[in-house]
C-alpha cells in the first residue's frame, strides 16, 4: 500500500508541476522540475546584492527591530502578490528570510513566542488569508517558538454626524 501511495502522490506532483510549473519568487521564471530551489540561479546573487538588509532598523521606543529584505523592485512586487494576490507559496520563501534574520538576534532577543498582526474580517475576505499570521506559524516552526495569537484588533468605531 505505501508504493502505491508513494506513486500516486509523484503522480499527482507531477502534474501539478505540469499544469501550475514552479517559478522564480522574484522574475517569476520557470524553476526546473523537481527542484527545491524558490529563486532562479540569475536572482540568487540579487537578492545578495541588491534587497539583503544590512542596515539596522530604528523604531521609537521598540526593544529592537530588524527587516531582512529592502522591499524594492521585484522584492516588493513579491511581496504585494504575497499579501494581495493570494499568492500564499511565497509565504514559505518570506518566512524563510524572516527566519534567518530572527536566528541572528536569538540570543539578543530571547523570545518566548511569536505574534501577529491580525487583521479584521473584510480584509481577511479580499486576502483569503492571514499573512502575517501564516508566516508566523512558518517562522514558529522553523525556530521552534510557538505561536499565540496576543494581538486583537479594536472594535470597529461609527462616527455618527448630523443633528
Amino acid at each position: 500500500m505505501n508504493r502505491f501511495y508513494s506513486a500516486v502522490v509523484r503522480t499527482v506532483g507531477w502534474l501539478l508541476q505540469l499544469l501550475h510549473p514552479r517559478a522564480c519568487v522574484l522574475c517569476r521564471r520557470p524553476l526546473p522540475t523537481g527542484s527545491a530551489a524558490m529563486l532562479c540561479g540569475d536572482c540568487v546573487p540579487r537578492v545578495r546584492q541588491e534587497y539583503r538588509n544590512t542596515l539596522p532598523v530604528v523604531i521609537p521606543d521598540a526593544d529592537g527591530a530588524d527587516a531582512p529584505l529592502l522591499y524594492t523592485g521585484e522584492a516588493a512586487a513579491a511581496l504585494r502578490r504575497y499579501k494581495f494576490n493570494r499568492h500564499t507559496a511565497l509565504c514559505k520563501w518570506f518566512s524563510a528570510q524572516a527566519a534567518a534574520c530572527l536566528a541572528g538576534r536569538l540570543c539578543q532577543w530571547q523570545p518566548d513566542c511569536l505574534t501577529y498582526v491580525p487583521i479584521g474580517a473584510v480584509r481577511w475576505w479580499s486576502r483569503g488569508f492571514n499573512q502575517s499570521a501564516a508566516a508566523a506559524r512558518q517562522i514558529g516552526s522553523a525556530m521552534q517558538l510557538p505561536v499565540y495569537a496576543t494581538l486583537g484588533k479594536r472594535p470597529l468605531r461609527v462616527r455618527v454626524y448630523g443633528p
